[in-house]
């Protein structure tokens, strides 16, 4: 009766593992991204700086965003990469009021400026590209405040 007992509790627990792992199976393949590109600025020669948010869920949704210098031939150099604000955190004890979107402005032929906005995590961050300067602001929040 025991053994009995116990071999159910066994099957039990070896189908639920089963089951659990093709439950993440199923949800790694139903892996989706989808991303927004927009142009920040371009200057006289043809060179475009560009935002892409993405946003990917597997088991849970990851967002980010990267600005881009994309050459008059199409081919794009990655500037910066980073989390953007979630909402959640502050700055100096308050909320932030923005900017929570991405700009960016020629300050002369060589040199760039970016403001990132609000962040939460910065990834990446380029000061030379190509032979061009980045300057860059942003507002990073705090999470344990």
């Amino acid at each position: 009766m025991k053994l009995s007992r116990t071999l159910i509790v066994a099957s039990a627990a070896v189908f639920a593992l089963v089951v659990f792992a093709l439950g993440v199976r199923v949800a790694i393949r139903t892996h989706s991204c989808a991303e927004s590109r927009n142009e920040l600025s371009r200057d006289a020669r043809g060179f475009v700086v560009q935002s892409t948010f993405s946003a990917c869920t597997v088991l849970g949704t990851t967002v980010e965003r990267t600005i881009e210098l994309i050459s008059p031939a199409g081919r794009g150099e990655v500037l910066a990469r980073y989390i953007p604000w979630d909402g959640r955190g502050k700055r100096d004890g308050t909320m932030p009021t923005g900017p929570f979107e991405p700009s960016a402005s020629w300050t002369s032929p060589t040199t760039l400026h970016v403001s990132l906005g609000v962040i939460d995590v910065l990834e990446e961050k380029r000061t030379n590209v190509d032979g061009f300067e980045i300057t860059y602001e942003s507002i990073e929040v705090d999470r344990s405040k």
